[in-house]
């Protein structure tokens, strides 16, 4: 089970202040030395929507590593953002085991005509104790909401903390003129929703006049607005919501008027924090007083052309106004103050985590991955199995530590990479998404490209049969990023698939080798290219990560005296696999007592696979690391588990899986027996198996092919490969 100094429980979809204000504090995590987990959790957010910028840079730059909320996490301080999060059930089970949890009230219970997030808090607690098994404290984001929330109730466990937002002044302070420049700039910056505008044309135009002494700026649409006045003022500029980052936007804004619908309660108002820390005089409601203090003004929608106009007179009370905004900032809602908050709360860092010079943390004393190191995208594109994307992890996991991997896959095994502290995006299969085949296309052109831009990678390594080709029509737009196809030999004779014709515009192609590679005659053997790497066959786990005997078995729940069988099965139906699995089950009971059979289930549809009995039977990822608790095995030959079984020297009779796929399994199967590592059988049902099943078990034999093994699969080609991309990928001389 990982562990963190703090998990942080939150939908990052969400694109307001909450998320905005969470990437700061988890960026003071990692500057203090505090690592972080992000929780995603669903809210009433409808709608495909990705993740929020902010929470994306956070991932890319290693500040904080993502948790499945099934995964099972402990850590020393739970924090989620918003009760409205929890008006929603969740897709599966939440297992986080936390020693200090606290609930970030920065919400308040509003008019539901006008918000979403409306919520009864003591539906809200009642609800985290059933998900979580505990209680959880509620800390205000602010004396306002402290006040509200006492209005509704006073059975919750109630900080006397508030939660303030936080900014990072060094990065938001703005150079200023020490007069108002004419026309005066004026503007806002908020969500384009009835609630944050005022409810009338008056007050609208009150604190954002129509005259051309003006020049209003807006950020975040105008719909609203126009909706109220009829149309916009000719001397307002509108811009949607997220246009640009909001510093720059505020560069353009000299006074910060903030107004709202009346029956509106802003719970902190992030947006005016961002304008003071810039150097923006804020003007806002009179109740705001209570989180701002000095600094802001407070004041009537139809005082704020009054007060621009002292302001432009008096350089000395614009001056003594911007000191006071950025005092506030620094004093209540600065970095130093939020991680004072934390260590108050679970006291320093832990021992297994610390700052590093990028501001990311090392965990353990492992290498720092800076984020300005050249970055590598691995891209699997296949939904259910776990071949590409072991294969994937296994070439990552070993890259140097002068190049940053990042993980993009369709695989719904997703929190295998991302367990494994790579950066992961999920891209859901179209079946998944349950839309069109080309609308997805699209999507997922404009997610590759939003991608790619945003992460800037020197290389783009691609493991399928048929690769994208709109990968091509992207990468042509972007100058210098290179391709790899990691392309797998063993095709079926006669066959060719389609995304073969696009072999020749990689830059460069990485054969994992197989062990039947003597006797392959596939078209990868017909098709020339000046840059193909070949490496031995690349397994995810190593010879010395594998668990000693007696360990395997205790953590499988397997007798540890006694033999052991493993029957790493697979078939086209769930039926067909309990018939397999059923038919060795009868003939080893026939032929040898007391042995354990083990049955590992898919991590993906365990569900699936009903109880067998005089089985074994659970889900385990990556089976390799568990292979020396069995003295044999019975396995089809898909080219990872055909491999691990080999590069462990575990004795097995093999069997191809009948499919109609490009891989030639049967003759993987029978290059077992031809090189004396392992038997082979074409049919499970034929009396051939019975025969090979006395073999496998007579001690003599499967010591020959222990030793056999060890000669045929020397060592993982894993470590070859990652050498290779990260030559590539750091443009190493020769590369």
């Amino acid at each position: 089970m990982r562990s963190y100094d703090i998990v942080v429980v939150t939908d990052p979809r969400l694109v307001g202040g909450g998320n905005k204000s969470l990437a700061q504090e988890i960026r003071a995590h990692a500057r203090h030395g505090y690592t972080t987990g992000l929780m995603p959790f669903a809210s009433n957010s409808k709608g495909a929507r990705v993740v929020d910028l902010s929470i994306r840079e956070l991932l890319d730059e290693g500040l904080a590593e993502w948790v499945r909320p099934d995964d099972g996490v402990r850590c020393r301080l739970a924090i989620a953002r918003g009760p409205s999060l929890f008006l929603e059930p969740q897709p599966g089970p939440v297992r986080l085991h936390a020693e200090r949890a606290v609930l970030v009230a920065n919400a308040v219970h509003v008019d539901p005509s006008i918000s979403k997030m409306a919520y009864d808090p003591d539906e809200v607690d009642s609800t985290l104790a059933d998900v979580f098994g505990r209680r959880w404290q509620w800390i205000p984001l602010s004396e306002v909401v402290r006040g509200e929330l006492l209005k509704l109730t006073t059975s919750l466990e109630l900080s006397g903390e508030t939660w303030a937002n936080i900014v990072d002044l060094d990065e938001w302070r703005l150079p200023r003129e020490h007069m108002l420049r004419r026309p005066f700039r004026v503007g806002r910056h908020s969500r384009d929703d009835r609630a944050k505008w005022p409810a009338t044309a008056e007050e609208i135009l009150a604190a954002y006049p129509s005259s051309h002494e003006y020049d209003v700026r807006v950020m975040g649409g105008g719909k609203t607005a126009t909706a109220v006045l009829g149309r916009l003022p000719e001397n307002w500029t509108v811009e949607g919501f997220g246009a640009r980052h909001p510093r720059g936007f505020l560069a353009d804004v000299d006074v910060y008027p903030y107004f709202h619908n009346p029956r509106w309660v802003e719970a902190f108002g992030r947006a005016p924090l961002e304008a003071i820390a810039t150097g923006a005089v804020a003007v806002l409601p009179q109740y705001l007083e209570a989180v701002f203090g000095p600094g802001a003004l407070y004041a009537e929608p139809d005082e704020v052309q009054g007060i621009v106009k002292r302001l432009a007179d008096d350089p000395a009370l614009l001056a003594e106004r911007r000191e006071a905004g950025w005092a506030t900032v620094r004093d209540r809602f600065g970095p130093d103050a939020y991680v004072a908050r934390v260590e108050r709360l679970i006291g320093p860092p832990s021992s297994t985590s610390r700052p590093t010079s990028s501001g990311s943390y090392a965990r353990g004393g492992g290498p720092e991955r800076g984020v300005d190191r050249p970055r590598v995208v691995f891209f699997t594109d296949n939904g259910h199995g776990l071949g590409h994307i072991s294969r994937m992890l296994a070439i990552a996991k070993r890259c140097s530590d002068d190049v940053m991997p990042f993980m993009l896959t369709m695989s719904e095994a997703f929190g295998i990479a991302a367990g494994s502290g790579i950066p992961t995006e999920y891209f859901p299969s179209w079946k998944r998404l349950g839309i069109d085949r080309f609308a997805w296309r699209e999507l997922l052109r404009i997610r590759l490209v939003e991608l790619f831009r945003r992460l800037r990678p020197s290389l783009v390594v691609v493991d399928h049969v048929n690769p994208p080709p709109l990968l091509f029509d992207i990468t042509a737009e972007i100058p210098g990023l290179r391709t790899m196809w990691v392309r797998r030999g063993l095709w079926r004779a006669g066959r060719r698939p389609g995304g073969a014709k696009y072999s020749h515009l990689f830059d460069h192609i990485l054969e994992p080798l197989d062990l039947a590679a003597a006797l392959d005659r596939g078209a990868t053997t017909r098709m020339p290219h000046e840059r193909v790497h070949y490496v031995g066959p690349i397994n995810l786990v190593d010879r010395d990560e594998m668990l000693a005997r007696d360990d395997a078995r205790r953590e499988l729940g397997l007798p540890v005296k006694g033999p052991a069988i493993l029957l790493n099965l697979s078939a086209d139906t769930t039926d067909e696999l309990v018939r397999l699995i059923t038919r060795v089950r009868d003939q080893v009971a026939r032929r040898l007592e007391g042995v354990t059979l083990f049955a590992p289930e898919h991590v993906l549809h365990a569900d699936r696979l009903p109880t067998i009995e005089g089985l074994v039977m659970r889900p385990i990822y990556p089976v390799a690391r568990f292979m020396h608790a069995f003295d044999a095995a019975v396995s089809t030959t898909g080219y990872n588990t055909f491999h691990e079984i080999v590069l462990a020297g575990t004795p097995c009779i093999f069997m191809a899986r009948e499919t109609g796929s490009l891989d030639d399994q049967a003759l993987r199967a029978r290059t077992a027996s031809l090189g004396g590592f392992g038997l082979h059988v074409e049919d499970i049902w034929s009396p051939d198996f019975e025969g090979a099943l006395d073999a496998l078990l007579t001690p003599t034999l499967a010591t020959r092919m222990r030793t056999s093994a060890s000669v045929a699969h020397p060592g993982n080609g894993a470590a070859e490969a990652a050498r290779v991309v990260s030559a590539i990928a750091t443009r190493r001389e020769g590369w």
